[in-house]
């Protein structure tokens, strides 16, 4: 008998209905933020929710009144501010994810010359040249921009002075994978700086940049949908952007490049989207090695980003 009549109040309850004034059946729904920083404050609407702890980082905003936006806000000592305006939907639970980076990032200088250890190397010795320096310095060949640029090498038959002899060339092409050929995007081999991440398909188009889910429609990423999904999500930041990639271990942000620096944007256009700097100044410029390694040149010097 109690498993008759508590089951429909327990499915009512996990669907996200709720008793309302005169015991009224009303719908609610949710919020939940991801999070990837401990010891962080969430804040709705202005009002205090939870202190994040150590392991359990995320939060879950439940019983929410739907059919209007809330204001979420994270806080942490040391850190930008994440400020969200996301709309809640009867029987749904919204989702976000916090962007935070440091207010002073640390940097790590790439020494173009290993210093000489004066204990043992006598006073004219010279300074060893550091071999990391010229690693990262290649990162920043302007012919090493796009993921899917391939060099392709033809030999062709020339005869000289009646002899005949084989000659090399180079031609740099673009193979994309079949999934993105298969999309039929026009122009798509003429567009500048395409790249792609966990089926997140982006290039330049008129100095911004155009986001396209590329994978199957029922798994389209939360943050290309609102009262239903976009084909597109264009990142514009004012500034033309002369240059981008993916932030390592994001797929929903962007480091981007302009004329006043280089900075993080989200990919998120449900409310107005975070953007947060990691170097501000003239005549900057960055290049991501493996997926992992933030590097920013000023001139000829090179750092290291630690985030």
């Amino acid at each position: 008998m109690v498993f008759i009549f508590g089951a429909p109040f327990i499915i009512f309850y996990s669907t996200g209905y709720r008793l309302g004034d005169a015991l009224s059946i009303i719908k609610t729904g949710g919020i939940f933020i991801h999070s990837n920083l401990s010891g962080t404050q969430v804040y709705i609407d202005g009002e205090f929710v939870e202190d994040n702890g150590l392991i359990l980082r995320n939060t879950l905003i439940q019983d929410l009144r739907p059919n209007r936006s809330y204001q979420i806000r994270v806080e942490k000592e040391g850190h930008h501010t994440w400020i969200k305006e996301l709309f809640v939907f009867p029987n749904l639970v919204t989702e976000g994810q916090v962007l935070m980076l440091p207010t002073d990032i640390e940097f790590r200088d790439i020494e173009k010359t290993n210093p000489v250890n004066s204990t043992t190397s006598s006073a004219i010795e010279k300074p060893v040249e550091n071999p990391e320096y010229s690693i990262i310095e290649s990162l920043f060949d302007k012919d090493n921009l796009d993921q899917f640029e391939a060099v392709v090498s033809t030999t062709t038959p020339k005869v000289v002075r009646g002899q005949t002899q084989l000659v090399v060339s180079t031609t740099t092409v673009l193979v994309l994978p079949d999934f993105v050929e298969e999309l039929e995007i026009t122009d798509i081999q003429s567009k500048e700086l395409i790249r792609e991440k966990q089926r997140i398909l982006t290039w330049l188009e008129r100095g911004n940049v155009r986001v396209m889910w590329s994978g199957e429609t029922e798994a389209t990423p939360y943050f290309f949908c609102l009262e239903k999904c976009n084909e597109y999500i264009d990142i514009s930041f004012g500034r033309e952007i002369v240059y981008y990639d993916f932030l390592p271990g994001r797929n929903d942000v962007l480091l981007i490049l302009n004329e006043n620096g280089v900075y993080v944007i989200e990919i998120d256009n449900r409310s107005t989207p975070n953007i947060q700097p990691i170097l501000e100044g003239r005549n900057l410029d960055f290049r991501v090695r493996d997926n992992n390694t933030i590097f920013i040149r000023q001139g000829d010097i090179y750092r290291e980003v630690l985030i």
